[in-house]
């Protein structure tokens, strides 16, 4: 476990207080601090890291950073030194939380596993320990509950919408579980639900509402090409919502759920309960269907999604019950899911799924109302204009986002990203030139409107690698990546 200020920690020997990589330099709004994270190249000052700051003193909008550089100009080193910098001081009289997502599928040696493990002592969520998506201690709704089962189910249909017959039979089942077997909830115990439904549960649970949150969720999806279980293969998913018949069709279902004979209802439920078990004895069950509490696992002071071996299809559907936690935390103000800080690299990959390009989007736009800072890595703005196809739902989410980006490091480009960028920072010339002659570490920094300012962020964190080093937890790609 990280200790903070000038107390141990652990595995790295003392923090060194005096050392100018560790202290802290108090910003304009009180109780914030700004970490020297490196120097100003014109000026020689030390530069102070501070988006808490920032935002208060209105220099900035959003504590949404994206990071941008070619490959090997040290993103993801930037990312680990402002996640140690936050773990060695107090925030506000919290312990930093932190959560990473790395699109990357092989995390054997992963330099944010080595950070996980070694020093916050926590333990990847790894899906090859089967997880319980619908664990109890999340203290999710009943509308997002049956979220996460309509979710469940198109997984396995590939996105075919439910039927209004399957979404009742859904929700009778999702309120059977919660309130009948609260302490076993899980995709099991959902599929075994299915199969047994009688006739007095739907006399006992016909009267629950769908909530319209639903209703207006619920999207009719028709893939436009077959989808591949590839890492890399990738399908448009276009969408739209139900025509006002359709949910008058709905809302009429439920309204008045015995329109539907009990027997349909009960064959709906063992057709259910068929496409469950054959998806919890695929590749879903041996990522999602089982025990390990994901809630604890998401109670952890750093969060490390681990991906390997999974498909994008898998992937996607994951995302979408993440989102689903995040949301709701903040919701509730429950802290054990809300983090200090969030990151995200080359997350512009998952922007092609449609439910993650939604969420996210929403989530950008809510988190400047809490003390969360987001990062994002990624090589160049084209990443994100690449994703879905032209005109697509998925891609005007994507480029949508840079709205919500704050501040942005930009590191070494080549003419044409630099161009990209000029043209949507509205910058002068003579600073998109700039990031052509960047070395590794040197970041041109743009807070809001104001000019960029050229930092030099080895001498920030170069000691702080070192600690990392003599540990003997680094790896090849620890500083270049």
């Amino acid at each position: 476990m990280v200790k903070r200020g000038s107390q141990s920690l652990g595995f790295m020997g003392s923090a060194h207080d005096t050392l100018a990589t560790f202290t802290p330099y108090k910003s304009s709004f009180a109780g914030s601090n700004a970490f020297m994270l490196g120097v100003d190249m014109d000026s020689g000052k030390a530069f102070g890291y501070d988006p808490i700051g920032w935002m208060h003193e209105g220099r900035i909008d959003s504590k949404v950073q994206c990071n941008l550089a070619k490959k090997n100009h040290g993103k993801t080193s930037l990312m680990i030194a402002i996640m140690m910098l936050y773990a060695l001081y107090d925030l506000g009289g919290e312990d930093a939380r932190i959560t990473v997502d790395d699109i990357r599928r092989n995390f054997s040696m992963g330099e944010y596993v080595k950070i996980a493990e070694k020093v916050f002592g926590s333990v990847p969520v790894k899906f090859d320990d089967p997880i319980n998506n619908f664990d109890p201690a999340f203290g999710f709704t009943m509308s997002e509950n049956l979220e996460t089962a309509v979710e469940m189910l198109m997984h396995a249909n590939n996105h075919r919408i439910p039927s209004v017959e399957e979404i009742f039979t859904l929700q009778i089942a999702v309120a059977m579980m919660f309130e009948e077997y609260a302490f076993t909830a899980s995709p099991e115990t959902l599929t075994r639900i299915l199969f047994g439904i009688e006739e007095a549960d739907i006399v006992k649970y016909m009267d629950v509402n769908l909530n319209s949150t639903i209703l207006d969720k619920i999207k009719t999806k028709t893939l436009a090409t077959a989808q591949s279980d590839s890492n890399e293969a990738q399908a448009s998913v276009p969408t739209r919502e139900l025509t006002v018949e359709e949910k008058s069709k709905l809302q009429a279902l439920l309204n008045k759920p015995m329109n539907i004979l009990p027997d349909e209802i009960i064959s709906t439920g063992a057709r259910l309960g068929m496409s469950f078990m054959r998806l919890l004895k695929g590749d879903f069950g041996n990522r999602f269907g089982g025990d390990i509490s994901l809630a604890e696992r998401m109670q952890q002071d750093f969060v490390l999604m681990d991906y390997s071996g999974m498909n994008n299809k898998t992937v996607a559907l994951m995302q979408s019950l993440f989102w689903r936690i995040k949301m709701s935390a903040m919701k509730r103000m429950d802290r054990r899911y809300m983090f200090h800080l969030e990151g995200h690299d080359e997350n512009y990959k998952f922007w092609n799924y449609l439910p993650y390009a939604e969420a996210m989007s929403e989530y950008l736009k809510q988190i400047r109302a809490y003390e969360t800072l987001v990062i994002m890595n990624t090589h160049r703005l084209r990443d994100y204009y690449s994703v879905g196809s032209e005109n697509s739902r998925e891609r005007q989410l994507a480029t949508n986002m840079f709205g919500d980006v704050g501040f942005w490091f930009i590191g070494k480009l080549n003419s044409r990203d630099a161009q990209d960028v000029k043209t949507l920072l509205n910058l002068e010339q003579n600073e998109a030139e700039r990031f052509l002659t960047l070395t590794t570490g040197q970041w041109g920094v743009k807070l809001g409107d104001d000019p960029v300012v050229f930092v030099d962020t080895t001498a920030g964190y170069t000691e702080l690698m070192e600690y990392l080093t003599r540990s003997n937890m680094a790896n090849e790609n620890l500083l270049p990546v």
